[in-house]
């Protein structure tokens, strides 16, 4: 049974290096971190946790795959968070009706 699964990952494997070749450049163009983290929720909940964990050793490759494809979109995530903290907070310069905000309550 085990070299069942061996000859499987060797069909699956290169199907699955270009399923990551194709999907790569979809989630590069990204840049809404909600996005980002639904996409990662939904490699690791559904795809590797609730399917591919239930079919056990038989999709050795395309957990690999999918583990590499959860890994990217991860490191695209926290890149995407760093440019929106380097961006929207850190070089965040209030306007005088932000600043004037505590008398805008009182009115």
């Amino acid at each position: 049974d085990t070299g069942d699964g061996n000859g499987l990952d060797v069909l699956m494997s290169p199907l699955c290096d270009t399923l990551v070749d194709v999907l790569r450049p979809l989630y590069l163009k990204v840049v809404d971190v909600d996005q980002l983290c639904a996409l990662a929720v939904i490699l690791k909940g559904e795809v590797l946790e609730e399917q591919i964990e239930l079919r056990g050793a038989s999709l050795g490759a395309m957990r690999a795959c999918v583990g590499m494809l959860l890994h990217e979109v991860q490191e695209r995530l926290t890149f995407r968070a760093q440019m929106y903290i380097r961006d929207e907070i850190q070089a965040y310069a209030p306007s005088k009706e932000d600043l004037e905000y505590p008398q805008k309550l009182i009115s």
